[in-house]
């Protein structure tokens, strides 16, 4: 899906990833012209969730 196309500006998604696969993720949704993903750890500490927001 096109995310970027489905934001309006200033929008954002959240994202639930898989466990190490955030900074990748992030990557390519940046790599993509999204803004900078931040990320949310789950209960256990690992980075679970990433926001990301249309510029």
């Amino acid at each position: 899906a096109d995310l970027r196309g489905v934001l309006s500006p200033g929008g954002a998604a959240f994202l639930e990833v898989g466990a190490g696969q955030a900074q990748s993720v992030a990557r390519i949704l940046c790599d993509a012209g999204l803004g900078a993903a931040q990320t949310r750890a789950d209960l256990d500490g690992r980075a679970r969730v990433l926001r990301v927001r249309r510029e």
